[in-house]
């Protein structure tokens, strides 16, 4: 069980450095990307439903933890 625990943590690892990695070179351009892609795009009736449902999403999670 320990060589198990062993060989899923390497793998585990080395997926999360290789994560890690491409985020690293990959987001700069993405975020620029997705930034001029949502402003061509914020008045689209589907954009400001997914925003709404975002919303709705984080007060519902906030209400549900002040609940506790």
């Amino acid at each position: 069980m320990d060589t198990l625990r062993l060989v899923g943590g390497a793998v585990v690892a080395y997926l999360g450095f290789v994560f890690l990695l491409g985020a690293a070179t990959v987001l700069p351009s993405a975020l620029a990307d997705l930034a001029s892609f949502a402003a061509a795009n914020a008045t689209e009736p589907v954009v400001l439903l997914n925003a709404a449902l975002l919303a709705s999403t984080v007060v519902i999670v906030a209400l549900a933890r002040r609940g506790r």
